[in-house]
């Protein structure tokens, strides 16, 4: 099944999609049959601590915040940029760390899914990801770990479903956050146990679907 990954962290936000090549958008120089399409994408302006000022200027750029939101959230994400160690004791806090989450989320799949322009603006994308069959979303990095359970899953939904992204939207997904730190153990696992890995990413994450 195609999976999408986004890891957001202090100072980037990583996504990775793993999708099965389609023949006839891939064309004569596609990859063999029945090998898994792999791509990666990090966005080094988009973190929530050192680069939390680059996830506001990325976010107003694309629109996603209104004039009034810019300031206090800048002012939030510069204090995060310099106090790296913070964990928020209050709501407020709390919000602003979520508020950037958010944005970086749709911010990084919004690059990774349209792919680059090179040259004018109106040239056209390069390296875009078809992600309209991604059957799982799953989350991960602190940020996520540790929000409320429905909240990152929301925030996930809404990223997911950006019908202003510019970008083929998953069609049902799974959303999932990685709370126990499976992906990394999966990881360790794979090279030498790719079974092993592969039941339990499916067990963590696909149980009952």
């Amino acid at each position: 099944s195609d999976v999408v990954v986004i890891d957001v962290g202090g100072a980037t936000t990583d996504v990775c999609s793993v999708l099965a090549p389609d023949a006839e958008r891939s064309g004569p120089r596609r990859e063999a049959a029945g090998e898994l399409w792999r791509s990666r994408t990090v966005e080094g302006d988009l973190g929530v601590r050192w680069s939390a000022p680059g996830v506001v200027d990325a976010a107003a750029a694309e629109g996603l915040l209104t004039p009034e939101e810019v300031g206090p959230l800048r002012v939030a994400a510069e204090f995060r940029a310099t106090c790296p160690g913070l964990v928020p004791e209050d709501a407020a806090g709390r919000a602003a760390d979520q508020r950037l989450a958010a944005l970086a989320v749709t911010v990084a799949l919004r690059r990774h899914a349209r792919g680059e322009r090179i040259g004018p603006a109106t040239a056209p994308r390069r390296g875009g990801k078809d992600l309209r069959q991604v059957r799982l979303v799953l989350g991960s990095g602190g940020v996520l770990r540790h929000s409320d359970p429905d909240r990152a899953t929301a925030l996930l939904g809404a990223a997911a479903t950006d019908h202003a992204g510019g970008w083929p939207l998953p069609r049902e997904p799974v959303l999932r956050v990685d709370r126990r730190y499976v992906l990394a153990a999966a990881g360790l696992l794979a090279e030498d146990h790719p079974r092993a890995a592969a039941m339990l990413l499916r067990r963590e994450f696909m149980a009952g679907k």
